[in-house]
C-alpha cells in the first residue's frame, strides 16, 4: 500500500515537473501582440479599435503596406515615427487603464487613426 501511494506521489511529482517549465515560458512570453497595418492610400488603419489589458505589456506593430511613408503616433505615449513603405515599426508599450488615440500625423484628421482601448 504505502509503494503504491509513492509511486503515484512520484508521479504527481514528475507531472508537476514537466509542466513548470511550460507554465514559466508562458509566464515569460504572456506579452499581448498587436498588428496594426497601415494603408495611405486607402486612408485607414486595421484594425482601427484595439483592446488590451491595462498594466500588462503589449508588443505592437504598426505596417506600412501603402506606396507612401507615414508618421505614426499614439497620443501622450510615443512620439512621431517614420514609418516608410511597406516597413514595420515595433513598439513595446504597457498602458495605464483608458483610452489612447493612434493616428497618422498628416492624415489623421480625414479618418486615418483609431483607438487603444486598456481596460
Amino acid at each position: 500500500m504505502i509503494k503504491q501511494i509513492m509511486k503515484i506521489m512520484l508521479l504527481i511529482l514528475a507531472v508537476l515537473l514537466l509542466t513548470a517549465p511550460s507554465a514559466l515560458a508562458q509566464k515569460k512570453t504572456g506579452i499581448q501582440q498587436v498588428t496594426i497595418t497601415g494603408n495611405t492610400a486607402k486612408l485607414s488603419f486595421e484594425p482601427n479599435k484595439i483592446y488590451v489589458t491595462a498594466g500588462k505589456p503589449v508588443k505592437i506593430t504598426v505596417k506600412n503596406v501603402g506606396k507612401e511613408g507615414l508618421v505614426f503616433e499614439i497620443r501622450r505615449i510615443t512620439g512621431e515615427n517614420w514609418i516608410g513603405s511597406g516597413k514595420s515599426k515595433t513598439y513595446e508599450l504597457t498602458f495605464k487603464k483608458g483610452t489612447y488615440t493612434f493616428y497618422e500625423e498628416d492624415r489623421g484628421y480625414r479618418g486615418m487613426n483609431g483607438k487603444i482601448i486598456a481596460r
